[in-house]
């Protein structure tokens, strides 16, 4: 029997927990339901530095089972994507090599005497044959030679004026997304996916003045070679080295749990500090390495693995306080994951969901191969050469608006770290607003009709949100253990 899921919110909690689930449960038939997707959520312009925060649970042995969780998932993708990057390198050396020697050898024929060639000709057609084969070889033949998976059929649902979309794109742009991992802007469009409101401020620079003017899309940042001629990894995942520096006290800067995490992390001495930022006097620092998440590329690559596990999309709003969303719910899933973010603040009247203001600005700096935070703001190198630069904490505030003062604050801050800023173009910029909560909500509950006649219906709700800015970080560890919480459903349907 299959268990029909309905995950709530298409952020990197939402499209985590939905991935998970097919991973995990494979009898788990799962929707995905957003007001918006792709670039038009809040994690699409998200830092994505990962780091630990004791502050996201008051069980710090649950918040380090989430953190170890995530950590071992970026790891071994960042680690495969190093390990593909140097068998790379290897084949192109080899392939180097057997071209040297095909050469050599063809120099070689030429040099003998018709006699000679006439009596060597069958080893040298054998050399060429196997150097042939080996550059030849079908089964090195890269992803995007494969098949894709093919284009789900659309699902009728149990309400009269609604069904399940297939994956809202034409089969050659899914092909591209589950193959390739290759977008444009011209790609994003084509998803049909979002409205024209925005939930998040984003803005592209379309001229070399220091303002930007107002685009639909984020660059896209896929399959984009590096001043190196590296290509990034189709998960958008990799290990930076970086510092973490306050002018306040060793508390702001001191991180227990990713001390645990990192085999390389290291208290800055006083004079290490004055050397590394002369500009500023920083009384306490750490480096270490650790992994950064190209946003826009890890939700593609989450939302091709969904869609190759048959997983389906559906754009809608969706209340519990509505008996027509209820009932809706309640005929066609077995369980809802809510994973909408800030959306809980209405959809579950909680009102522990405060929004936390961040706007950072993008620019073009490839010299920039470090990470770094200090205080509140930060640097944050992109694989593409662009670095993005934040940011501001605003506790409360619900603007979505772009802000001058802050635009202009976090240049000077981080210009003043690292002078050779001053002269970086300016090719973007966002906003959002951060789902904070006291402490990060995973767990179960049951949520019964609002109709107060029919009280004997109700839903198998999971939650997973309030992540505040920890989205990444702890999206697969969080999705893990909410995921963990309906076994008890696939034991059921198992017997």
């Amino acid at each position: 029997m299959s268990i029909k899921v309905a995950v709530i919110g298409a952020g990197v909690v939402g499209m985590s927990t939905a991935v998970v689930l097919q991973e995990r449960i494979h009898q788990a038939e799962v929707t995905v339901i957003a007001e918006e997707f792709l670039e038009k959520t809040l994690s699409y312009g998200a830092g994505a530095l990962f780091r630990g925060d004791a502050s996201i649970h008051h069980d710090l042995k649950l918040n380090e089972t989430w953190l170890q969780a995530s950590h071992t998932h970026f790891s071994k993708l960042a680690n495969m994507a190093e390990q593909a990057a140097q068998q790379k390198v290897l084949t192109e050396e080899e392939q180097n090599a057997n071209l040297k020697n095909s050469e050599s050898l063809a120099s070689s024929i030429l040099s003998l005497k018709p006699s000679s060639v006439i009596n060597s000709s069958s080893q040298t057609a054998n050399d060429l044959e196997n150097l042939s084969l080996h550059n030849g070889n079908s089964e090195n033949a890269s992803p995007t030679e494969k098949s894709a998976p093919s284009i789900i059929e659309e699902t009728k649902l149990k309400d009269s004026n609604q069904s399940i979309p297939k994956l809202i794109m034409e089969t050659t742009e899914a092909d591209d997304l589950a193959n390739n991992n290759s977008s444009s802007t011209a790609d994003l469009n084509k998803l049909n996916l979002t409205s024209n409101d925005s939930s998040n401020s984003l803005n592209v620079k379309s001229s070399n003045s220091r303002s930007p003017s107002p685009c639909r899309s984020g660059s896209c940042r896929s399959k984009s070679p590096n001043q190196n001629g590296k290509e990034l990894p189709e998960h958008g995942i990799r290990l930076v080295h970086g510092y973490h520096l306050t002018e306040v006290c060793e508390n702001a800067v001191g991180n227990e749990l990713m001390s645990k995490l990192v085999n390389d992390w290291r208290s800055l001495s006083i004079e290490e500090l004055a050397k590394l930022t002369p500009n500023i006097r920083f009384k306490y620092g750490y480096e270490y390495s650790s992994i950064i998440i190209e946003p826009g590329t890890y939700l593609r690559y989450l939302m091709a693995k969904f869609h190759s596990n048959k997983g389906q999309l559906l754009k809608r709003t969706i209340s519990f306080r509505s008996i027509n969303d209820f009932d809706f719910l309640h005929r066609n899933f077995h369980v809802v994951f809510n994973c909408t973010g800030l959306g809980a603040k209405q959809l579950m009247s909680d009102h522990q969901m405060v929004p936390i203001r961040g706007q950072t600005v993008i620019v073009r700096a490839d010299w920039i191969k470090s990470f770094y935070t200090f205080d509140s703001n930060y640097i944050y190198p992109r694989y593409d050469g662009s670095v993005v630069l934040g940011g501001c904490k605003q506790y409360g505030n619900w603007s979505q608006q772009l802000n001058d003062f802050d635009r202009q604050a976090i240049l000077a801050k981080c210009s003043q770290l690292l002078p050779e800023l001053t002269e970086a173009e300016v090719i973007g910029e966002f906003c959002g607003l951060r789902p904070h909560r006291a402490e990060i909500r995973v767990e179960r509950e049951r949520i019964y009709s609002p109709d107060k006649e029919n009280q004997h219906d109700w839903l198998n709700v999971i939650h997973n949100y309030g992540h505040g800015g920890n989205g990444f970080t702890y999206s697969y560890g969080t999705a893990l253990h909410a995921v963990k919480l309906i076994d008890d459903l696939v034991h059921q349907c198992e017997h």
